[in-house]
Order: C-alpha cells, then structure tokens, then sequence
C-alpha cells in the first residue's frame, strides 16, 4: 500500500519511470554510464544497457494521463535538441516554462524515491502541480551545457538545513540531472522568516535561469559549459555552504 504523490489515491502505485523511453532512445547503441548520488540514498555509479530507473511514487491514473503528456508536450519536443548538443538553440518564455515543468515533475519523483526522506513539497502544492502545472514559488530552477558528456546520466539530491538567531529556519532541497549534454538544477526552500539565498561563487557565467524568470535574448547553452563529470559534482554541491542574506 502506498499514496500517490501527487493526488488523494491511496493503495497501490505503479512504477513511474524517471527518465521515460523518449530519454532511453536517445542512447541506443552503447553503454550508458549512470551516477545518482545524494544524501538519502547511497551513491551508485555503474554502466547499463538502457536508462532505467523507475520509484513507486504515483498512481497509475497520475502516470498514464497528465505525467505522461508531460513528457510528450514538454519533455521531448524541448528537450531533445539540448540533450543531444545542439547549440544556438532559443530559450523562449514557452521552452523555459517546458523545461522548467519536466524539471520540477523529475525532481518531485527523485525527492519521494529518496526511501527514508521527508516529502519536501506539501501534498496542497503537488496537487496544483497536478491539477494546473503550478510550479510552487519557493522554486528556482536552472539550465546549462555539458561537455564530454554524451553517453553519461547524472543525478544528485541534496538536502540542507540551518538556523540563525530569531527563530529563523530554513530547509533547502537541490536536485541537479544531466541527460547527455543537458543539465537542469531545481533549487526549493522552506523558511520560516523571510532571507534570500545566494550559491558558492563560480559558477555564474554557466547556469541560466529559467523559472520563475528567464533573461531576454537567451540562447542554450550560453557562453561557458561544465566540463565533465568533476564539474557537474561542483555544480551540484554549489549550494553546500549557502548562507542565507538577511534584509
């Protein structure tokens, strides 16, 4: 027995694919090499045929009707192009809301795959998502190039947390994925007392915003990439020794 992520069904779930078969296709000739490392699950590098990976976190009425059109509205048609290293490619208000709804659905799944970890968004909020594709506005999100990347999946989530004097806390979940040359970072915050939040220095010519807002003019990936696997791990881990700035 289990209870669907994202609506009220309560009972059994079936098996939601985190990378669906339009992201496997995309590697069929060799080996892929798949990383997911984090804080709730033990990290696990190896090599397999085909990406996958899949956690019981959805109903099946969930996974066959709105996730599934997710990934054919929003997924595929935005996203392959910037998995396989296209460049030069325009990230319009629409692409970004596209990239940033696949993000944040990926990031939710890997969030309730991680066995042992609290749910970090509210059942109110993943059922907007649901609902209306309401990405809640404690989410910022991310984008970026990789290079020496091709044949490679990368996953990591994070979590963090910390108090300052006057009852302030925070809480802080950071889900960062690289499909071949593709890489997405959600960053989402609980807070009690209000602060913003700026990241370790280095990587600001790299990642794009995207969600809630996008710069104008923007193209993928812009000028600096990560290079390689060694960055990615920088990249993200870049919120490790965030402090939050108090007004």
């Amino acid at each position: 027995m289990g209870k669907c992520a994202f609506c009220t069904h309560s009972g059994k779930l079936s098996a939601e694919h985190i990378f669906a078969r339009w992201v496997r296709d995309l590697f069929p000739t060799k080996k892929i090499a798949f990383y997911i490392g984090g804080t709730a699950v033990r990290s696990r590098r190896f090599e397999a045929e085909t990406i996958d990976w899949n956690a019981k976190v959805a109903c099946a009425n969930c996974n066959s009707t709105w996730m599934s059109d997710i990934e054919v509205t929003h997924g595929k048609p935005v996203m392959t192009p910037l998995i396989v290293g296209e460049i030069g490619v325009p990230i319009t208000r629409e692409i970004a809301r596209s990239i940033a709804i696949y993000a944040f659905k990926t990031s939710v799944v890997a969030n309730h795959a991680d066995r042992g970890t609290e749910q970090f968004f509210s059942a109110r909020l993943l059922y907007a998502f649901r609902s209306r594709l309401d990405i809640p506005a404690n989410v910022n999100i991310w984008t970026c190039g990789i290079k020496n990347h091709r044949g490679a999946v990368r996953v990591q989530t994070v979590y963090y947390s910390g108090q300052l004097p006057a009852a302030f806390h925070w809480q802080m979940y950071v889900f960062t994925c690289a499909i071949g040359h593709f890489v997405t970072q959600v960053v989402a915050v609980k807070q009690i007392g209000e602060a913003k939040f700026r990241p370790l220095s280095g990587f600001e010519g790299i990642g794009i915003p995207i969600w809630p807002g996008i710069r104008p003019n923007q193209t993928w990936p812009g000028r600096y990439v990560l290079d390689g696997g060694d960055d990615f791990e920088k990249f993200a881990n870049r919120w490790a020794r965030v402090q939050p700035i108090l007004d």
